[in-house]
């Protein structure tokens, strides 16, 4: 067999054995006379607390207007954009893949940022982006073809602490929560989720940024994924989760509503999106596993619950992707 090909096989059986462990629920399956907007990028705004806010949307292909499809929520770190994310996530490409919509909005000030509660980087203005993501979350049900049990939302570094507060004040909305490089902060209030919300993170045991111990103001990864396994009233002894190149993992099973918490390490990893092998070398080493490929994979399992719906388990029919 050939070496890229042993790659492909091995990865398959990789994703196999990452999904079929974890409890899930999702939700059935129905239909909507949506609108049909052109597929592919397009820049949309919205007005949320009389301020225009702009973000990118992405529309697979496949998209009929009349079939529902997922959405991802991904935002960028401090001082980057939307379309910085984009490219670095490639999640255009997984969305394409997978039929799903991707959505990257944009933080305000300059530099850009996001009000997550990290009181470093907060933006002298007071507004809420908790507020934007849930008028954005509003907007996307009304005007496309949405699947609204089954809307995620990711972020990398700052905006991996504002996908972090989203978890906690947002899980009405939102049926799973991704982070890469997550910079994390006490919530205002403390972290309260509404309900079980099921949780992965990648974060890179080298991460000159934010540390992967944490430091004087940000806290440990490790403990915080606890945390969560924690609020999901999760069994607190973590299994090993299967390795795949660079990146291992531990996960908390048993919780509340069949969720999980996935936590990843990137060994030797920098601060970087896993799958983003052309980052910046000051920022450290770049894993070639698509770390996109990874939180879709844990989030295509997930739907917010409904009592009309029974829990079983995805297809795990796609491998991840690694760049060569």
């Amino acid at each position: 067999m050939e070496p890229a090909q042993m790659r492909s096989h091995i990865l398959t059986i990789f994703i196999a054995m990452l999904l079929i462990p974890i409890g899930t629920s999702v939700a059935q399956e129905n239909t909507c006379a949506g609108t049909s907007p052109p597929t592919g990028e397009s820049r949309e705004t919205i007005l949320v607390d009389d301020i225009e806010r702009d973000y990118l949307q992405f529309v697979p292909s496949g998209y009929d207007g009349e079939t529902p499809l997922p959405v991802v929520i991904t935002m960028h770190g401090f001082t980057d954009t939307s379309q910085g994310i984009r490219d670095d996530s490639d999640f255009n490409t997984v969305a394409e893949a997978n039929d799903f919509m991707v959505i990257y909005p944009q933080g305000l000030g300059f530099p850009p940022r996001w009000n997550n509660g990290l009181s470093q980087f907060q933006r002298e203005d007071d507004t809420r982006d908790v507020d934007f993501l849930r008028e954005l979350v509003h907007k996307l049900t009304d005007t496309l073809c949405v699947d609204a049990s089954r809307i995620y939302v990711a972020g990398f570094s700052a905006g991996g602490g504002m996908a972090h507060r989203a978890a906690c004040e947002l899980s009405d909305l939102f049926a799973a929560a991704g982070t890469v490089s997550g910079a994390y902060s006490e919530i205002p209030g403390g972290c309260q989720p509404e309900r079980p919300i099921a949780i992965i993170t990648l974060h890179g045991t080298a991460d000159p940024i934010v540390p992967y111990t944490g430091n004087d103001w940000l806290p440990d990864i490790g403990t915080w994924a606890r945390e969560w396994a924690q609020r999901n009233t999760c069994d607190l002894t973590p299994i090993e989760l299967e390795s795949i190149e660079d990146i291992s993992g531990i996960g908390y099973e048993g919780c509340a509503d069949n969720v999980a918490v996935n936590f990843y390490s990137v060994e030797e990893g920098g601060h970087i999106w896993p799958g983003d092998t052309e980052a910046p070398a000051l920022l450290g080493k770049a894993s070639e596993v698509s770390g996109s490929e990874l939180l879709w994979h844990f989030f295509s399992q997930y739907a917010l619950p409904s009592a009309s719906e029974s829990h079983r388990p995805t297809d795990p029919s796609t491998s991840i992707m690694a760049n060569s």
